[in-house]
């Protein structure tokens, strides 16, 4: 008896001390370590390995999306406060294009879920994670991915930063930010939101910034500066430079 309880914390020694060594690495600040080199990727392919060891970087939820064997549906989720608004067009253009360049048999379908109180005039990052903690209902499981999306009123951090990502599947959009940029030309409006959405599942889909001007990943859409931006033409579908990245990313997800 007296060996079989040795054994038995040995192994509970053992599987803690990997847990603390794996959420360590996977959060250190110093990225460039032996466990995102050569592990992060395939540990975060299990949505409960991402929970449990932390992995909320952008693109960790990368084979939610582009393996469709592995989910063959994605809800998209959409919580906002009570002035922010996204009309079944916009919703039906979003579907469209996020149709076009990952591949989900099941269906992909918008859901319009909570509002919420805003208390403050605007929100730093770690109060926006918390907040996406609290609201977010849907999770990725066998099957089906998420993609959640929240409208809050103005960053605190980068006040004229109309968009951003939260947590590895979530995605927030300023509405008062953009409202203010677009206030000389309200033609604009729906297409910041559209333009804004795709470019933060851009990085979702492990996009970084190009410097096409044409193309949705460039920088200045989610962070146009102030109003002048806003009366020039944006992008709202994906270049196809963008599509073969994104084909380039679901690629090395077959064959690692």
């Amino acid at each position: 008896m007296k060996k079989f309880i040795t054994v038995l914390l040995l192994i509970l020694i053992i599987v803690v001390f990997s847990y603390v060594v794996l959420r360590y690495f996977a959060n250190s600040e110093n990225q460039d370590n032996w466990f995102n080199d050569s592990w992060r990727s395939k540990f975060s392919r299990y949505p409960f390995l991402r929970t449990i060891i932390g992995l909320h970087w952008d693109g960790d939820a990368l084979s939610d999306y582009l393996m469709p064997e592995k989910m063959d549906s994605l809800v998209i989720e959409f919580d906002r406060y009570e002035n922010c608004d996204i009309d079944i067009d916009l919703q039906e253009q979003l579907v469209q294009e996020i149709s076009r360049v990952i591949d989900k048999p099941g269906g992909i379908t918008f859901k319009e879920d909570d509002y919420y109180i805003l208390n403050q005039p605007s929100y730093s990052r770690e109060e926006i994670r918390e907040l996406a903690k609290i609201h977010q209902d849907y999770r990725s499981k066998a099957g089906v991915a998420v993609l959640y999306i929240m409208c809050m009123n103005k960053s605190a951090d980068y006040p004229t930063n109309i968009g951003l990502t939260v947590h590895e599947n979530g995605i927030v959009i300023f509405q008062e930010a953009i409202r203010e940029l677009t206030k000389n030309n309200r033609a604009t409006h729906d297409i910041y939101i559209v333009s804004t959405i795709l470019h933060e599942f851009g990085h979702q889909l492990g996009l970084d910034h190009v410097e096409d001007r044409d193309c949705l990943m460039t920088e200045r859409v989610e962070s146009p500066g102030n109003a002048l931006g806003a009366l020039s033409l944006i992008p709202d579908s994906f270049c196809p430079i963008e599509v073969r990245m994104i084909q380039n990313n679901k690629a090395l997800l077959y064959n690692e």
